[in-house]
This record gives structure tokens, sequence and C-alpha cells, in this order.
């Protein structure tokens, strides 16, 4: 896959819905000195290429969810197989490969701590090749942004 090369225009247009999703293609236009059609036509690639979502960020605990991280050691060769296996569960947010103690960081949100529970001891048990899983139970939220 050939990565599309970003100009500082996009990255003012992703800075500008960072601020606010719901900001008008006509607001940003104006701001970076293009043509509504223009940033349209920016977003709508941006979107499709998977650059970005417009979506809700929400704070889960706040609304009484019970939320987890979890570091998981997986057995050689089954990497790509136990991360996509991960990644199709409901209560499963983010998947990532890593280097280092892990091999996948993954993000749990569940409605319950007894469905939390239940996705650590019952489902999670289901996928052959992990090996380790360290869980760290989220308490508080001190920042909740997706800014680079």
């Amino acid at each position: 896959m050939v990565k599309r090369r970003f100009d500082k225009t996009d990255r003012a247009i992703i800075h500008l819905l960072w601020e606010d999703g719901r900001r008008s293609y006509t607001a940003i236009a104006k701001t970076v000195g293009l043509s509504e059609a223009s940033v349209r036509q920016r977003v709508a690639r941006m979107i499709r290429d998977r650059v970005f979502r417009i979506t809700v960020i929400t704070d889960t605990m706040e609304l009484g969810y019970a939320t987890a991280g979890l570091g998981l050691k997986v057995n050689e060769g089954r990497l790509t197989e136990v991360a996509s296996r991960i990644a199709d569960f409901a209560e499963v947010d983010f998947v990532s490969v890593c280097a280092g103690s892990c091999d996948l960081n993954v993000g749990v949100v569940c409605e319950s701590h007894q469905k939390l529970y239940e996705f650590l001891t019952v489902s999670l048990r289901e996928i052959p090749g992990l090996e380790v899983v360290y869980t760290h139970f989220h308490v508080d939220v001190v920042k909740n942004e997706f800014k680079w």
C-alpha cells in the first residue's frame, strides 16, 4: 500500500475538525484559503482513505461502562490470526500490534463489570494462541483526546 503524503492544508483541515467535528466546509474553506468544494473533496478523500473518521468521543466510564486495557503475549506464528479474532469482538474498540513486552495492545469496553469479567474469563479463553493476558482496569480518565 502506498502511503499518500499530506500537505499543510490537509493537516490544517484535520486540526480544524479536531476542534469541532461539526464545523462547516464553508468555515473550514475560509480558514485554509480554499473553496468549499475543494475542502469537501479533501475531507471525502481522507475519510475514504481511512485517514480519519468523524465521530463522537465518549467518556465510557462516565456512562457507567467497565473499561480495561489488555497487553497480550501470543504464541509465535499466530499473531495475525489472534489479532483478527480479538478485533472481531464487539467489546473491543482498539487493537494494535506492538514491539516490546506485549505483542498486542487491546482496549475493551463492556456494559458492566460482570460483562467484562465474562469477556476476560470466557471469550478470551476461546482463542487459541494466547500465552499471557496482562489486564489493567481503568479507574479514572485523566485525558481522552485522540490528537497527534
